[in-house]
């Protein structure tokens, strides 16, 4: 064929329609996927306007309606599925509520305000082991102090904060378990 146009390669593909059809659906893995393919073809051969030569009419709508295919394909993988979908609308979502976010800043507020509490080295003996999580041997050589007067700092840190907590009713000091909420 010397003289290919757009209508000569529409005919093409009315012509061999269900050859097409059979040829793509066994490509593709899907009869709707490959007679959308062809839908997609007609559609692009519809244009009007110059054509670069072409050789193969039968290739060329082909090869195009392969290519739609192909790339509608790779389109349906990256969605996912109605029961893909459903199963991540079933899981928990274990991340902590606003309600509990807002109960453990009010309990974190506690704690700093019984912090404020403490003499100054008591409080911040109690803040490099609790917060900059460093050793007793490492405190003590920051505050030129024994690792037993370290932890005995810490000691006393820990039962003050603890104690205030429990007069908050936030845990039952004897225990050290939080107290259920009454509201």
């Amino acid at each position: 064929m010397a003289d290919v146009t757009w209508k000569t390669l529409r005919d093409v593909l009315v012509e061999r329609y269900d050859d097409f059809a059979r040829l793509l659906s066994r490509q593709l893995g899907s009869r709707d996927v490959a007679e959308d393919a062809l839908q997609d073809t007609f559609l692009r051969l519809a244009r009007e306007g110059d054509l670069n030569s072409v050789r193969d009419p039968r290739g060329y709508v082909y090869r195009m309606a392969y290519n739609f295919g192909a790339n509608r394909n790779r389109s349906e993988r990256r969605h996912l599925s109605v029961a893909e979908a459903d199963s991540l609308l079933e899981m928990i979502d274990e991340a902590p509520g606003p309600e509990h976010i807002a109960a453990a800043r009010s309990d974190l507020h506690l704690v700093r305000l019984a912090l404020e509490e403490l003499p100054e080295r008591c409080r911040a003996i109690f803040t490099a082991a609790w917060a900059e999580n460093l050793s007793s041997a490492e405190i003590a050589g920051r505050h030129n102090l024994t690792t037993r007067m370290i932890q005995i700092e810490l000691k006393k840190a820990a039962m003050h904060v603890a104690a205030r907590l429990a007069e908050s009713n936030v845990i039952d000091f004897a225990s050290g378990r939080p107290i259920p909420s009454k509201g």
